[in-house]
C-alpha cells in the first residue's frame, strides 16, 4: 500500500494496530494501559559456513557443520552491551509508580544508575522483556545442514533473529558480530531488508482518547508507552506522516502474555467483549471530536 498506492491512505490522520499491552495482575486487576509508540528494528542474518562434502563415516577436518556449530557457541555466549533508549527510560520509569517493591521500585524510576549495580543488572536482564528492551538482542532460529545423516554437506547455515534498539548502527552491528565469530570461513550477511526505528507522538487526540477511555473503567490508571520488541506495520504508515500507535485492548495476565505466539493461545471470552467496547469508545471519541 504505502510503496505502490500511498494515495489510498496518505490522508489518514491516524492508524491502531497491534504492538501495546493492558497488563492485568494475578487477581485481573488492570495495572496499567499500554499504548505502543516506538519498537526495534529487525535484522536477520544468516551465517554459512563451507567445508568438504563426503561420506559421516569418514570424518572432515572442515565439516560445515562443526565450524557453524563453534561459530554459534560464540554468539549465543556473546552478551550485547546495556543501552537505555530515552522511550525505555520514559516507560521503566512510569513502571516505577506502580511497582511494590522499594528496591526493584528504585531500579525502575532510575534505570540507567540501576546498571551501575550488579545486582539490578541480574534482576533487570534477568527478565524476558526488560533484557530485550535494554539491548541489541539474538536469537538462533534455524539451522540447515545435511539431510541425510550419513552425509558431511558442503555448507551448513543458521538464521539469527536480531533485533535492533532505536538508533543503533546494523552494519557497526555486524561489524562487532564478525569479530565475535572470529573465523573468516564464515560469513555472515543480511539477507533482508532493516529499517531505522520510528516513533509516533502521544500529543494527539487519539492518544487522549485512549487515556480517557482508559480512566472511566480504571480510574487514575497507568497510561503509559511501552517499546515493543518486535516490530509491526507501523513503520510503512509513519512514513507517510500517520501517527500509529499499537494497541492490543485486552487485558492479559503473564501466563496469557507467554502465551503470544505459543502453543494453546488464548484470550478470554470477557476480555474479548472488554476490547470491543474499548476499541470502540476510543474511535467514536475521536470521530465526535
Amino acid at each position: 500500500m504505502v510503496e505502490h498506492h500511498p494515495e489510498l491512505v496518505q490522508n489518514a490522520e491516524f492508524m491502531i494496530t497491534e504492538g501495546g499491552t493492558i497488563r492485568a495482575g494475578p487477581t485481573r486487576r488492570i495495572e496499567y494501559y499500554g499504548v505502543g509508540t516506538t519498537e526495534k528494528s529487525p535484522f536477520w542474518l544468516e551465517v554459512t559456513a563451507h567445508g568438504t562434502a563426503g561420506h559421516g563415516s569418514r570424518p572432515t577436518p572442515d565439516n560445515p557443520v562443526h565450524r557453524l556449530v563453534r561459530a554459534l557457541y560464540r554468539i549465543a555466549s556473546y552478551q550485547t552491551p546495556l543501552v537505555v533508549t530515552p522511550a525505555v527510560e520514559r516507560y521503566l520509569r512510569d513502571l516505577s509508580t506502580i511497582e511494590p517493591d522499594p528496591v526493584r521500585r528504585a531500579w525502575l524510576a532510575d534505570v540507567r544508575a540501576a546498571l551501575k549495580d550488579s545486582a539490578a543488572v541480574r534482576a533487570l536482564t534477568g527478565d524476558l522483556t526488560y533484557n530485550a528492551l535494554l539491548r541489541n538482542t539474538i536469537s538462533i532460529t534455524g539451522l540447515t545442514g545435511s539431510d541425510k545423516t550419513n552425509v558431511i554437506p558442503p555448507v551448513a547455515t543458521a538464521g539469527l533473529d536480531v533485533r535492533l534498539l532505536p538508533g543503533q548502527d546494523p552494519q557497526a552491528f555486524l561489524a562487532d558480530l564478525i569479530r565475535v565469530v572470529g573465523d573468516t570461513a564464515v560469513a555472515i550477511r543480511a539477507p533482508g531488508l532493516t529499517w531505522p526505528a520510528t516513533e509516533s507522538p502521544t500529543d494527539t487526540e487519539l492518544f487522549r482518547a485512549i487515556v480517557a477511555a482508559a480512566r472511566e473503567r480504571t480510574p487514575n490508571a497507568l497510561v503509559t508507552t511501552p517499546p515493543l520488541t518486535g516490530f509491526t506495520d507501523s513503520h510503512y504508515f509513519r512514513q507517510l506522516g500517520i501517527v500509529s500507535y499499537g494497541l492490543s485492548p485486552f487485558p492479559l495476565n503473564q501466563t496469557e502474555s507467554r502465551g503470544v505466539h505459543g502453543n494453546d493461545e488464548r484470550v478470554s471470552l470477557d476480555d474479548i467483549a472488554f476490547g470491543v467496547h474499548f476499541v470502540y469508545d476510543i474511535v467514536s471519541r475521536v470521530v465526535a471530536r
